[in-house]
């Protein structure tokens, strides 16, 4: 596909999403994220040096949480998002995966416990490249906006190890 056809494809997806509800959608992640972020007394993390500091993460992990929540918008709000049991399922998925990055921080930056964030690193990833795989045709716009949420979780899957023997 050519960059014309690319560009064609998207404004077309574009035009059947309505941009309230998905940026409603992202808000209402966003607020959720930094509100977990934000709870509870913290874990004393000391940082290795091959990574970012705590306060980037914080922006980084909003961003991750905005993008995450426009694409549920964009799919949810399609026309057809949920008109099926699939769709329905994709919707779960996407939740999952919220409710689990969700979980990291818990895990790590509260409990200290750096191999369960590992794990919750994987599950993330294998919901966002099961999400991606189940929109990459019909939402274009949502497989796109997952890829970008992938490359963030490998770099917490290399945050979660560096911590991981940091603290051995």
């Amino acid at each position: 596909m050519d960059m014309k056809g690319l560009r064609r494809r998207i404004s077309a997806e574009l035009c059947r999403v309505p941009t309230v509800p998905a940026l409603i959608s992202a808000a209402v992640c966003l607020v959720l994220g930094m509100l977990v972020a934000v709870s509870g007394k913290g874990y004393g993390v000391f940082l290795p040096r091959s990574t970012v500091s705590v306060i980037l993460m914080g922006i980084f992990w909003g961003i991750f949480y905005a993008v995450i929540g426009f694409a549920l918008g964009c799919f949810l709000f399609a026309g057809d998002g949920c008109a099926n049991v699939r769709g329905e399922q994709t919707a779960l998925l996407f939740l999952c995966t919220l409710v689990l990055s969700y979980t990291w921080t818990v895990v790590v930056f509260k409990a200290g416990n750096y191999l369960m964030g590992l794990m919750v690193c994987l599950a993330v990833l294998a919901c966002l490249l099961t999400l991606f795989f189940t929109l990459r045709k019909r939402y274009f716009v949502s497989g796109a906006l997952i890829l970008i949420g992938c490359a963030w979780i490998f770099y917490v899957i290399y945050y979660t190890f560096s911590l991981m023997f940091f603290h051995l």
